[in-house]
Order: structure tokens, then sequence, then C-alpha cells
């Protein structure tokens, strides 16, 4: 029946207690039951009431760096010296506090800051916050699963006792006396780090790590363990020095099952794209191609080589309305604007000389010349940037 189904997907009986009141439970588009049983082919919508926001974050106006954001999960770029989630010494000035200042800045309904995955002050990197209770929810089961992994990069010292790869299989338990300090121990709960030593450098040697259970400070603890601290981490044996104050490591990759079922043709293209935000045209180019494909007669599919070509002929016409759209906006020739673009594409450099050309016919005073450059390049930038598909256009950033 429908509530076995929804607490196998990771739907607690409160949360499930919360929806019927508050929400809504439809089988097929109609209003059921949780005791409805459940048939081959039916589609199951949960409607989830908004949460509000947690009223003891307080929410911060430092910005974030955002990596990735979609409607259920965002992934950012915790920078050093900042808490995960905030204490009773620091009550604002964690992420959880930023990206709570953020969902504030930007209105949305839920303002809840579920922390997915954490980072020790001093380590830099990737974190993710799920945007929902019940996607918090199930990334917290795949963390138990171990289908979420991380991987950092490290700077150790003594690299005598580091291996090409190898494996830190050593219990973690807390250091008798400190309610910080973390140490190997026999009766410490199981913990596995695995690593694979990238470069050699003067004193030093970058390793990348994979870690298979997620102790507090584990990779700290597991080199220091095998003789082969990290720079700057005092704690655990490491020497600070004049260029690094803190211990050496950052979170680098994450990598996960998305929670949400994904198309395979979506994944298929996104899997060659250098660009997270052309996820959008993804999904318009999938929704062109099921209706291509359901108004063909011979409605057969199409090969890998055809979807990707289609995809590359898409994006192309998408500019050129985007381009046209522009230079009827801002009174240019449809056909100077087009050149202006591809001159620029074509030797990856932007020249301010033939910007002033190209508004040339306009007769505008310098005053609205300088007006509508920069008007105009508001727009122009960031497709400029999604053309160059992650290359850099020497001389843009003027206009960033």
């Amino acid at each position: 029946m429908m509530r076995s189904f929804l607490q196998e997907i990771g739907i607690s009986r409160t949360f499930l207690a919360h929806i019927k009141s508050n929400g809504e439970l439809l089988i097929n588009g109609r209003h059921e039951i949780v005791l409805k049983t459940l048939q081959p082919g039916d589609v199951l919508t949960m409607v989830i009431p908004p949460s509000g926001e947690h009223e003891t974050v307080i929410p911060s106006e430092v910005p974030i760096d955002i990596l990735y954001e979609d409607e259920y999960l965002l992934i950012i770029n915790k920078p050093v010296g900042t808490a995960s989630i905030p204490s009773k010494l620091h009550p604002d000035h964690s992420m959880a506090n930023r990206v709570k200042g953020y969902y504030k800045r930007r209105g949305y309904a839920d303002q809840i800051t579920h922390v997915v995955t954490r980072l020790d002050r001093d380590t830099t990197g990737v974190m993710m916050f799920a945007k929902h209770r019940v996607v918090h929810a199930w990334m917290d089961q795949a963390l138990r699963e171990k289908t979420i992994q991380k991987k950092y990069l490290a700077l150790v010292h003594d690299t005598s006792t580091i291996e090409a790869h190898g494996f830190i299989d050593a219990p973690i338990g807390r250091h008798e006396g400190s309610i910080i300090n973390r140490c190997v121990s026999e009766d410490g709960k199981p913990s596995l780090t695995e690593y694979w030593k990238k470069e050699t450098l003067v004193g030093a040697e970058l390793v990348e790590i994979l870690l298979h259970t997620g102790r507090t400070h584990q990779i700290r603890v597991h080199f220091s363990w095998i003789g082969a601290p990290l720079v700057g981490d005092d704690l655990y044996g490491g020497v600070k020095d004049e260029f690094l104050d803190r211990q050496a490591l950052h979170c680098h990759s994450l990598t996960f099952i998305h929670p949400m079922t994904k198309k395979e043709l979506i994944d298929l293209i996104a899997s060659t794209s250098n660009l997270m935000d052309e996820r959008k045209d993804i999904e318009e180019y999938i929704e062109e191609l099921d209706r291509f494909i359901k108004s063909s007669e011979e409605n057969k599919g199409l090969s890998e080589k055809e979807v990707m070509e289609g995809y590359q002929k898409f994006k192309a016409e998408k500019s050129s309305k985007k381009l046209i759209s522009i230079s009827e906006k801002y009174g240019i020739e449809p056909g100077s604007l087009e050149a202006f673009v591809n001159g620029i594409m074509e030797r990856m450099i932007f020249d301010g000389e033939k910007l002033i050309d190209l508004l040339e016919p306009l007769n505008l005073s310098w005053r609205e010349r300088t007006q509508k450059e920069l008007e105009l390049m508001d727009e122009l930038v960031p497709l400029l940037k999604k053309m160059a598909d992650g290359r850099e256009i020497v001389g843009l950033k003027a206009y960033e």
C-alpha cells in the first residue's frame, strides 16, 4: 500500500503525518488515503508543504560561491575559516547562516538549511545542502549507503611513508581528556581512508583522498598516525609556516546519485557539457525531441550521434534567436551584431574598437554610447560565455 511504499523510500511516519495534514497525496491525480494499494503503472504525487524558515539560524549577508543549484540541492564552495554550522560562540558566521541569507534574498518558500555534508572550519571545498526535508532524508540515506563519494586533496609531511596507492584502516575514537581531539584507538569506530600519491613537492606530498567512512577529523588523524601529518595541522603533528597557517586540506570532488529520477538522455548530454547552467537548455531540447518523436510517423529513436548533433544545432539556433532579439532591442542591424559576435568567437578575443564600430550607425553622444555599451554588454556577456563553452575570451572580464 501507499504508506509502506513511502516508508521504504525514506518518508518517516512523522513527516507523512505532516504531509497528510498540510500537503497532498495523489494517485493518478486523485486524492487517496495512505492505505490505498498501489498498482503497476500508478503515478504517485506527493505535494510537500513549505517548511518556512529555521528561526534559530540567523541569516548572513555574506555571499556564497555556488557550484550547482536546482530545486532540490544547493552545492557550494566553502572558504577557509568558516564553520559548516553555527555554534554558541559563532552563531551567525557559518555556511548555514550564509545559505539562510541567500534563501531569504531569493525569497524561497523553504528557508531551512539542511546540511548534508560538512567540513571542518579550516577545510575548504565542496559542501552540499538539501532544499527540502525529504531530500535531506534521502541524501542522509545515501551517505549511510556510501553512494555519496567525497574526494579531498591534501599536502602531507614526511613522504617516505606514502605509497603510490594505499589504504589506512584504523579505528578512530575520542582522545582521552579532550572533547575535540581524536586518535586511533582499539575501541574506536571502524575507519577506512584510501589515498593516491599525485605529486611530490619539496618536503611534502600532494595526495588525493577518498573517505570510505566519515569520522570526525578522519583524514587528519589517519595521516598523523602513519607519520605523515597534514601540512599546517599543528593539532595532529603538522607544522604551520608563513605560507599556510591551517591544515592543507580541500574537498575538491563530490560524486552522488541525484535523489530525483533523471532521463537517461539528459545524463548523456550533460556528461559532455562543461557548464552546469546548460541543464535548462538540455531539458528544453529533450522536450523538443519528445515532440518530434511523438509526431514522427516512423516514431523511431535517434542514435547517440544524432542526439548530440541535434543538441549542438539546437544551441546554435537558440543563440541566433537571442542575437536577433538583442539587435531589435538596441536598434542594431542583426547581421552586424552577428558578425561582431562571430568575430569574437573566431579569435576568442573581445575587441573594444569593434564594439564602438557596431554602435557607430546609431549616432549617439559619448554619454549615450557609453550607457548603451554597458546595457548591451550586460546581455551579451552571458551569451558569449555560454558560446565559449568554458574557454576564456580575452578582454571580456572588463564587462563582467
